[in-house]
């Protein structure tokens, strides 16, 4: 498919930019980063191409994870290959503001999940494996640097100062493969009363 676009002092922006290059708000990213999960847009700045086929059915609980103030950026449901011993913790990793930061982290405290929280201007280095490649640790959380957030960045004032508050959030099962009682906690913690 092609993908029209224009050319503006030696940059190319495409009509599928458009909408990262427009924000001016978390919210504003989330809106777009739900046109990508829905098929409208072809990529994020994030991650190019279309969404993986192991997240057709964690698109409704993102959706949703999004219009309540939690632009996840990253994300897996829990599965479990034994033949090729290969192995998944659900996880979803996002950012928000300070205070839906902390409805997540204390509306999680009673389930059987762990939510690790990187304060504005993190840079943190660890290694919790929740994805296993034939026997071999393959996908880590706990690493988080402030520098990941640049490619949302657009040069709108308000959009650069919620990136500079934002609070980043992974929050993964402890149990290998289990997904069915992930995305309904993560979706409880977010419900807004």
């Amino acid at each position: 498919m092609a993908v029209d676009s224009c050319k503006i002092e030696n940059m190319t922006i495409s009509k599928a930019d458009e909408p990262w290059k427009a924000a001016r708000s978390l919210g504003d990213l989330a809106a777009a980063t739900i046109e990508f999960l829905e098929g409208r847009l072809p990529e994020t700045p994030l991650h190019g191409g279309p969404p993986h086929s192991e997240s057709s059915p964690l698109i409704p609980s993102l959706v949703a994870m999004k219009r309540a103030g939690f632009v996840t950026t990253d994300s897996q449901p829990g599965w479990m290959d034994e033949s090729t011993r290969c192995t998944q913790r659900a996880y979803v990793e996002g950012i928000c503001n300070e205070s839906t930061a902390a409805k997540i982290t204390e509306d999680l405290l009673a389930e059987d999940l762990v939510v690790i929280s990187f304060s504005p201007g993190s840079d943190v280095y660890s290694s919790i494996a929740v994805t296993v490649d034939q026997g071999s640790p393959f996908t880590f959380l706990g690493r988080w640097s402030v520098d990941e957030l640049d490619h949302l960045r657009n040069g709108h004032t308000q959009l650069d100062a919620d990136l500079d508050a934002a609070w980043a959030l992974q929050i993964f099962d402890p149990t290998w493969a289990r997904n069915d009682r992930f995305w309904p906690a993560v979706l409880r913690a977010l419900a807004m009363e």
